[in-house]
């Protein structure tokens, strides 16, 4: 364990470059596709600029990550049928719809919330 703390002590100017190229190298070397570069360039930008106005990289990656299995799914779905009430009339399908819509829902409810705390002031004592 203590060689793995270690690892705290390297000095960023070492690390990053270290990791910017086996991030390059992997991603090239995963299809052989330049576009996948282009791609890492761009979420690498998109992600700097959010961390920069303070939002979450959480939901960047999942979206980069899963992104490509749910389009593959989705469109294995409707190959089975065209429908698009497929997803609202299966049980399991409308309760993950609901689910989502819930958790987007509570989400944004959450965040005006918080807006609306720190919005609020003491009001300064009356002035006549």
């Amino acid at each position: 364990m203590r060689l793995f703390l270690r690892v705290t002590e390297v000095p960023k100017w070492l690390i990053v470059p270290v990791v910017m190229t086996c991030c390059v190298v992997g991603t090239f070397a995963l299809n052989n596709r330049v576009t996948d570069l282009y791609l890492l360039i761009f979420i690498g930008i998109a992600g700097y600029v959010l961390r920069a106005l303070g939002y979450s990289l959480a939901p960047l990656v999942l979206g980069v990550i899963l992104g490509p299995i749910a389009e593959t799914n989705l469109r294995r779905a409707l190959m089975t049928d065209e429908d698009i009430t497929l997803f609202f009339t299966r049980p399991i399908s409308l309760i993950f719809l609901l689910a989502a819509i819930l958790s987007v829902g509570w989400a944004i409810r959450s965040h005006l919330q918080s807006n609306k705390k720190t919005n609020e002031r003491p009001s300064d004592a009356p002035t006549s």
